[in-house]
């Protein structure tokens, strides 16, 4: 995998696209790491502030291995919670077939 050091937005996302973003289930030894956000914008919020604390640069190894834990953590919520989303407006439509939602101003 080539990506550029301190690029921790593309590799989130090579771990998102490619399945491999698996983590051994580890001791938590951090109880706020185990508590899930109430909502997919907390979520978001949290895992975005945690990217910019990887990339800067200022974390220990352990640090940094913590933060990625979460981030893993905090992105496979965050899938759940869109994999929802997406259902909930399948069995909303009318037929309930997928179909793409027009663009803005096509409606």
């Amino acid at each position: 995998m080539d990506l550029p050091p301190g690029d921790s937005y593309a590799l989130l996302a090579h771990l998102r696209l490619s399945g491999q973003g698996q983590v051994m289930p580890k001791k938590q030894t951090d109880a706020a790491a185990a508590v899930q956000p109430a909502n997919f914008e907390t979520a978001i919020a949290e895992l975005e502030a945690l990217v910019q604390r990887m990339e800067s640069g200022d974390l220990t190894l352990d640090d940094s291995l913590q933060a990625f834990e979460r981030g893993v953590q905090l992105t496979r919520q965050c899938q759940s919670a869109l994999k929802a989303a997406e259902q909930r407006v399948t069995l909303l439509t009318a037929d309930g077939q997928e179909r793409d939602f027009p663009a803005l101003g096509e409606v």
